[in-house]
């Protein structure tokens, strides 16, 4: 029984050590981002001056309208189709250590559930050193069913479209 001990004990340390091992070879797990989703506050409709907006498909008259005001960091999202389906703004929020602007730092959605032809807000707070990428959306629920082009947002301005 304590050579069968012995060996298992011996194992178990190969194992940890190859974990340990691995661990420092690819350095630490990244935690996943939690989508910070959010049932906007119903609002009347904005005035869009100052804030770079955008929408889905068609470009004529889009399902779901987006606009981001970067002075308060709102989101408006108007629903522009009686297809049961919501509006949303679909964001990230990224620190850009490099060039890359790669690391995601925040997600979430800014969902309208109020219906076909009015407006919702929400507030969110970014770094002013962050850039955000936004999309106009069609959802079902939380869920994406179409969305637009991306936007690329700066804190400081100007806002493009990526392709």
């Amino acid at each position: 029984m304590t050579k069968l001990m012995t060996r298992v004990g011996v194992a178990l340390a190969a194992l940890v050590v190859g974990v340990g091992a691995s661990q420092s070879i690819t350095g630490p797990a990244m935690a996943a981002v939690a989508s910070e989703n959010d049932n906007g506050a119903q609002v009347s409709a904005p005035n869009t001056g100052g804030m770079f907006c955008t929408g889905n498909r068609p470009p004529s008259t889009p399902q779901a309208y987006v606009c981001w005001q970067p002075d308060g960091d709102y989101w408006y999202v108007k629903d522009n189709s009686a297809d049961g389906h919501s509006a949303g703004a679909v964001w990230e929020d990224n620190d850009c250590p490099t060039s890359a602007c790669d690391h995601l730092h925040r997600k979430g959605i800014c969902r309208n559930p109020y219906g076909n032809g009015t407006w919702a807000r929400c507030n969110k707070d970014y770094a002013e050193s962050h850039q955000i990428w936004f999309t106009a959306a069609t959802l079902e629920g939380f869920d994406t069913v179409d969305e637009g082009l991306w936007i690329s947002c700066p804190k400081q301005w100007p806002c493009h479209v990526t392709a």
